[in-house]
């Protein structure tokens, strides 16, 4: 699932439709002979002003979206990475929990005490995707952790939890409460 808000596709169509009535203006006024389009010093009139705006629009939605994309993604990145090296306290790993199981399966209320499998839905290979995805988010050590239907009904977003504070998800997290 690549739920990712800042798709270049999206960042240029938004950059594009900022730019494009305002290119349309300004190029429509060198047609009309109003006031010539001057680019890198030089002015363009008539229909040579039309298609320079024109041409100019998707351009600039090109380079706004490429560096936006580039900067918004790494932001992100970071942002995503920065609990591997500062731990957080028990509200603010739900909070990140919440928005992690939110990306995956769209429940927005969680506790401790919520059932991955019964609550969740989350079973099967898709449980399998989200709990490998968990630790690689969280830097959790999940390889010794089986999504057997034995350990999945009773796993919770407490052990989850748990698992976040002590890097790891095993039987032990698991079994021993």
């Amino acid at each position: 699932m690549n739920n990712n808000p800042y798709s270049f596709k999206k960042l240029f169509i938004l950059y594009l439709l900022a730019c494009l009535p305002f290119s349309l203006l300004f190029g429509f006024n060198a047609l009309l002979g109003i006031a010539p389009v001057t680019l890198s010093g030089k002015s363009y009139h008539g229909m040579e002003g039309l298609m320079a705006m024109i041409i100019g629009a998707p351009v600039w939605a090109v380079a706004m979206a490429g560096f936006s994309w580039l900067g918004l993604n790494f932001g992100n990145y970071l942002y995503k990475r920065a609990t591997i090296f500062f731990p957080a306290k028990d509200n603010v790993r739900l909070q990140l929990l919440g928005d992690f199981l939110y990306e995956h399966v769209g429940i927005v209320a969680i506790t401790p005490s919520t059932t991955v499998e019964a609550d969740l839905g989350l079973y099967g290979k898709k449980g399998e995707e989200v709990i490998a995805e968990f630790g690689r988010r969280f830097g959790v050590n999940t390889r010794n952790f089986y999504c057997v239907p034995a350990q999945m009904q009773k796993l919770t977003v407490g052990h989850l939890l748990k698992a976040m504070a002590v890097r790891r998800l095993d039987d032990h997290i698991v079994n021993n409460e």
